[in-house]
């Protein structure tokens, strides 16, 4: 049987750092000087292009805000009222726009594991 190669993990750390930070896409990971204008085009063309084929948002601006949110927000319990507070919106705005993000293939929202009585984990 042949030998793993030596790998060596600090450019490993160097090259899954980079992977996170610029998500894979071509062009920002070969033309890493011209990768905020790719992501600032990316997100203006998802927004006018894929929710709006989606559903009719009428404040894109407050969206665009909505996006930034929940991205800082991944990982945690989702609760739809501190979502909908900085914001100024409703708690069902709040709903249709996460099910605008699952539909569009941005966020995965996980259900949690095992039963919690008495105790919805994801609060409105």
């Amino acid at each position: 049987m042949p030998e793993a190669p030596d790998i060596d993990l600090r450019n490993l750390k160097c090259c899954f750092r980079i992977l996170i930070l610029l998500g894979g896409y071509p062009e920002a990971l070969t033309r890493p000087g011209a990768a905020r204008l790719w992501f600032t085009s990316y997100v203006q063309t998802y927004l006018e292009r894929d929710v709006r084929a989606v559903t009719a948002v009428k404040d894109l601006s407050t969206f665009r805000r909505f996006l930034a949110l929940v991205a800082s927000r991944h990982g945690q319990i989702l609760n739809n009222t501190d979502l909908a507070s900085p914001l100024g919106v409703s708690v069902p705005t709040i709903t249709q726009w996460l099910g605008v993000l699952e539909t569009t293939a941005q966020v995965l929202i996980v259900p949690p594991f095992g039963p919690w009585p008495g105790r919805n984990s994801s609060a409105d």
